[in-house]
């Protein structure tokens, strides 16, 4: 069972349920201009059902008559973690053109809000052959030669998410932290950067029987292959074994070397997003545990730092920069 599942499970009450509900006039009434926009919108009865379990947008099922789509608003300050919805847009339609996301259908800057058509998916299995087909959607995304605005470094990126969770009373163990992070920083190589999706679990992964359409781009930007899958490591806590998995669906003879920086990336991956849930702790209007899922990830962080694998890991990248170095100054 995946990191993620089981925790919305016990902590949220079974999220990515549907829940469903209708919004009277006078609630809808400043969406009026929206959604009149929408294809087959005709003013007839709707029906609104919250897509629970998401942390940082609100998002909604919209059914009238025939014809159902999929609502995403923002909502808090989404600036602080350095997002906005206009770069949620322009990620989703870059993916949406190489038929990686669904299209979007409308976009509304004033209210945060973008529409889609409504997939009805599966539940995520997680197995070679989907494994396989996720792999497959986001090297070509990885291959598209985009230029995304933003530019990822995970180590600013803790830097910064560290500042802001102190500026807010949160406390996080950055003397354990601080040493361990030098050590991976001094070994990752300086991989070349591709547009990445870097938010990747099995709830933004879409089935719906045939194809896996992959969702929610807002945190898309410039980043290395291996920190993208290390999102995926992270989200749904995976094995060693499902690591490898990994990499041997993305590559065709995947390398130690590799699994190393996976696994380092990983612990970078795990670091993020426990900062970035103290920081929703502060900001976000969703209720939610985000203390309890901070220590889950700072827990998992730890766990992987502390296991023998870790210093193996820096081992080999170590040797390998070693090596590196060595072939340029004998040129």
């Amino acid at each position: 069972m995946r990191f993620r599942y089981f925790y919305f499970l016990i902590v949220a009450g079974f999220s990515y349920l549907f829940n469903p509900y209708s919004y009277s006039e006078n609630e809808w009434k400043k969406w009026e201009d929206v959604l009149e926009k929408l294809p087959g919108w005709d003013g007839s009865q709707y029906y609104v059902e919250e897509v629970s379990g998401g942390l940082t947008n609100k998002n909604y099922k919209l059914s009238f008559r025939d014809f159902a789509y999929f609502l995403r608003e923002g909502s808090g300050d989404a600036t602080v973690l350095g997002l906005s919805s206009q770069r949620d847009y322009e990620n989703t339609r870059f993916a949406a053109a190489l038929g990686i996301a669904p299209s979007i259908i409308l976009y509304h800057p004033e209210y945060r809000l973008m529409a889609s058509s409504f997939i009805p998916s599966i539940p995520f299995k997680w197995n070679d052959s989907n494994c396989s087909k996720v792999i497959q959607q986001l090297k070509q995304f990885h291959q598209s030669k985009i230029l995304l605005p933003a530019r990822f470094d995970p180590f600013k990126i803790i830097e910064d998410y560290g500042s802001k969770a102190k500026e807010r009373g949160h406390y996080w163990d950055e003397l354990f932290w601080e040493p361990l992070l030098q050590k991976i920083q001094e070994v990752l190589p300086a991989s070349p950067l591709c547009p990445c999706h870097l938010d990747l679990h099995q709830f933004n992964f879409l089935d719906d029987g045939d194809k896996i359409w992959i969702v929610d781009w807002e945190y898309a930007g410039m980043a290395t292959v291996l920190f993208d899958l290390s999102t995926w490591v992270s989200g749904d806590y995976l094995s060693e074994d499902e690591m490898w998995l990994l990499l041997h669906c993305y590559y065709s003879n995947p390398s130690f070397s590799n699994f190393a920086e996976l696994y380092l990336n990983a612990i970078l991956c795990d670091i993020r997003w426990g900062l970035w849930s103290l920081i929703q702790k502060s900001i976000s209007p969703v209720a939610f545990d985000y203390q309890a899922y901070a220590d889950a990830f700072f827990s998992h962080a730890k766990e992987k730092a502390s296991a023998p694998l870790f210093n193996t890991c820096l081992e080999r990248l170590t040797r390998m920069l070693e090596v590196k170095a060595q072939a340029t100054n004998g040129q």
